[in-house]
């Protein structure tokens, strides 16, 4: 089990927990479940998205058209 979390930055800088949901292993299935739950609750396509090496969530980046991938490295 993993724990998946997401959050954003608003335009006026406060951080906000969007999802906070039990995986498996980080796998691409169980990002895609959360990032399609996120897409039904009328998130918008971020402009930038940043994790560590978790490649499930870099694989499910077909539900996120159109925006800049970065790898945290700390």
């Amino acid at each position: 089990m993993a724990c998946l979390v997401i959050t954003g930055v608003r335009h006026d800088g406060v951080k906000e927990v969007l999802a906070l949901e039990d995986g498996y292993r980080k796998s691409k299935e169980a990002w895609m479940t959360v990032l399609r739950d996120l897409k039904q609750r009328g998130l918008q396509a971020p402009k930038l998205s940043v994790a560590d090496g978790a490649l499930g969530f870099w694989a499910a980046d077909t539900l996120l058209p159109y925006h800049t991938f970065r790898r945290s490295l700390q």
